[in-house]
């Protein structure tokens, strides 16, 4: 259940935002982008309201499956995310409802979103209550992200799942992966020195922190070249090259993925 899968031509969500809002509000938004693997296609769209991403769609297919992915955030008036709801077909196979409804916790003392909660209805009829809760350093950079449950399977909550992450220069290099304690996948990242379009701030933390969404790195302000997994001792290493557009923001970006493939995305911009 806390098994996080990775898949290539799904890639998870585009948005621009955090630190340096009125920065990024100024450059160009990242509207659509299309990712090529041999014959399939998933194209995500992204919509926006005073420059900050409200809705988000991956629709094509990924590994011989249709996918048909939405996320919605909702957001107060002063831009604060309160909700984010992810439907997903796909959900069906294992819960009641095609749609998981994430709650946001945020203090305005601190400026920071603390934790974020969720129901998983089961259709073997267990109820598990989640909650992940962010762990903070002194310069108000998330550290650690910790999944808690409560499924009735023992008394009051438990330790589900951990992130620790690691930084350099503001770029998201290493994040330890630990279900129920135990290391069970490492991830690394390298990255380029130009403008990330996907570089969505803190608060990709919150949507990385959600089901089966694992790409931390676009957090980061610039670009990955090289991300790698490890997992009980193996190594997956994803390498990338891009093309930039006039306004030094990537046009295009070609991975060359640990099978040997290769998956071509191309940027749209507002």
């Amino acid at each position: 259940m806390m098994l996080r899968q990775f898949i290539p031509l799904l890639v998870a969500v585009i948005f621009l935002s955090c630190d340096k809002d009125l920065e990024k509000n100024s450059m160009p938004l990242l509207g659509k982008m299309e990712t090529t693997l041999g014959a399939e296609t998933l194209t995500t769209t992204v919509q926006y309201n005073d420059g900050k991403p409200i809705f988000m769609q991956a629709l094509g297919s990924s590994g011989g499956t249709s996918v048909n992915v939405t996320t919605r955030i909702i957001r107060n008036s002063q831009g604060i995310i309160e909700k984010i709801i992810i439907k997903n077909p796909a959900y069906l196979t294992t819960f009641f409802a095609d749609s998981i409804i994430y709650t946001i916790n945020y203090s305005t003392v601190n400026n920071r979103y603390t934790s974020l909660v969720n129901y998983l209805f089961f259709k073997n009829g267990t109820t598990e209550y989640d909650s992940t809760y962010f762990t903070f350093d002194a310069a108000g950079t998330i550290t650690q992200a910790t999944k808690l449950i409560s499924n009735g399977s023992s008394p009051g909550y438990q330790e589900a799942e951990r992130n620790e992450f690691t930084y350099d220069n503001g770029n998201l290099i290493r994040c330890k992966n630990y279900i129920f304690n135990s290391l069970f996948l490492e991830q690394n990242v390298s990255y380029d020195s130009r403008i990330n379009p996907m570089g969505f701030g803190k608060e990709w933390i919150l949507i990385g922190s959600t089901r089966n969404n694992r790409k931390f790195e676009q957090s980061s302000p610039n670009n990955a070249t090289t991300v790698s997994f490890t997992r009980n001792g193996v190594t997956s290493i994803t390498t990338t090259t891009y093309t930039y557009n006039l306004n030094n923001f990537p046009a295009s970006k070609t991975d060359l993925l640990p099978n040997g493939s290769t998956q071509i995305s191309t940027f749209y911009y507002q």
